[in-house]
């Protein structure tokens, strides 16, 4: 079925697989996130080069209050650790695999 698919696109001209445009990232603003310091001016120059700006906030609760704070649009995109100090708390052990509490786990049938 592949080789009869490559043998229609071939015979007009066509290719299987098409490079996928990147969304312009030029002049736009992030908000990032960060607790490490060597990690964040890294970050901070790689989307530098890509001529964006970006906002560092030391610890999500700082990157929500940022966020909060800021007019609707101010930042095309937040960068932020999964598990972030201040605002991320490990879920007990059962959650982990229910994605429900324990309260929720107990009252369900």
């Amino acid at each position: 079925m592949i080789a009869e698919f490559e043998r229609v696109a071939r015979r007009n001209n066509l290719s299987l697989f098409q490079e996928k445009q990147r969304a312009p990232l030029a002049g736009r603003r992030i908000l990032l996130a960060e607790d490490m310091e060597i990690n964040a001016e890294i970050m901070v120059d790689v989307l530098s080069m890509e001529d964006m700006e970006a906002d560092h906030a030391e610890n999500g609760r700082i990157a929500v209050e940022m966020f909060a704070e800021s007019a609707p649009y101010t930042y095309a995109a937040i960068l932020m650790d999964v598990r972030m100090p201040a605002v991320c708390r490990p879920p007990p052990r059962s959650a982990r695999w229910t994605g429900r509490t324990r309260s929720a786990s107990r009252s369900s049938p």
